[in-house]
C-alpha cells in the first residue's frame, strides 16, 4: 500500500506534458499538410444571404523553425466573384493562434477543432481585404462572416 501511495504522489508531482501548439499539430505537422479550405454550397449561401464569403482557405508558406511567428497565406473568394489573397503571421495566443495580416489589414484567430479542422474568426476591428475589384470588410462583431470552420485538405488543394 505504501508503494501505491508513493506512486500516486510521484505522478501527481510530475511535470505536466507540454501542450503542443496549433502551429505544430495542424499548420506545420511533420507530414507536410497544413492547408484548410471551405467552399460554401449554394444552399448554405441561400440560407445566409448576408454572408459575403463563398470560399475561404488558409495554408502555410515557408516554415521557419526558430521563428515564433509563422507565415500563412489567407485566400478569400466573395459572392461577387472578387477575391483577395493576403499574407499573415501567426503566433501562439489563447487557445490557438493570433494572426496579423500584412499591410495592417487586421487580425484573426485560429483554433483547432475535431478531425483536424480549424476555425478562423476575425478579431478586433476585423479584416479589411483588398480584392482585385474592391475592399471587403469581415467584421469581428457583425454580419455572417464572423466564423469559418475549415476542414483540412491536401496541400495541393491550397490556393
Amino acid at each position: 500500500m505504501k508503494h501505491i501511495a508513493g506512486l500516486v504522489v510521484a505522478l501527481a508531482c510530475a511535470a505536466p506534458a507540454a501542450a503542443q501548439s496549433l502551429r505544430d499539430t495542424h499548420l506545420y505537422p511533420g507530414d507536410g499538410s497544413g492547408c484548410f479550405l471551405r467552399q460554401y454550397a449554394r444552399d448554405h449561401l441561400a440560407k445566409h444571404p448576408a454572408q459575403m464569403v463563398s470560399m475561404i482557405a488558409i495554408g502555410r508558406t515557408d516554415y521557419v523553425p526558430m521563428d515564433p511567428r509563422q507565415p500563412m497565406r489567407l485566400m478569400v473568394m466573395f459572392r461577387t466573384g472578387d477575391h483577395a489573397t493576403v499574407s499573415a503571421t501567426c503566433q501562439d495566443g489563447g487557445p490557438g493562434l493570433v494572426c496579423w495580416t500584412e499591410g495592417d489589414g487586421g487580425e484573426f484567430t485560429l483554433e483547432g477543432r475535431a478531425n483536424g479542422a480549424v476555425v478562423l474568426r476575425p478579431r478586433g476591428r476585423g479584416l479589411v481585404l483588398e480584392g482585385a475589384e474592391e475592399f471587403h470588410m469581415l467584421s469581428a462583431t457583425d454580419g455572417d462572416d464572423r466564423e469559418f470552420l475549415m476542414p483540412p485538405v491536401p496541400p495541393d488543394a491550397c490556393p
